[in-house]
Formats: structure tokens, sequence, C-alpha cells
């Protein structure tokens, strides 16, 4: 998902550590919510959830 242009969403700090927060697409065209971070200079996947109708539209709308 992080290879297919992912739109950032959202930054926070949590216990000093810098999470992000993005929508992207599989490559079946789901629409996916992950939250993540940068542990020893490699992308460290918190969570991942499917994105609900808004998040989706959200993401298409900003391919346009």
């Amino acid at each position: 998902m992080i290879e297919n242009d992912p739109v950032d969403l959202e930054y926070r700090v949590e216990n000093g550590e810098k999470r992000y927060k993005s929508i992207g697409v599989t490559d079946k065209l789901r629409a996916l919510i992950i939250v993540w971070t940068l542990r020893e200079g490699r992308l460290h996947a918190v969570t991942a959830y499917s994105a609900g109708k808004s998040y989706e539209r959200l993401y298409w709308e900003t391919k346009k």
C-alpha cells in the first residue's frame, strides 16, 4: 500500500514516537488506513484497517 501513492492524514507523537496515519489502496483497490512509524530507519506498521466510506471518498478525490 505504501508504494501505491498514499495520502497522509495525520501526524502525532505518542510516547515519544512519531506516528503517521495514511490512507492508500492495495493492488486490488481496497482502501486501507495505516498507522506507521520509523524504527531504526525502517517503516513499522503499528496497525492497519479498512477505510470507511468517507476516507475512501477523500482518497479518490485527492487523486483526481
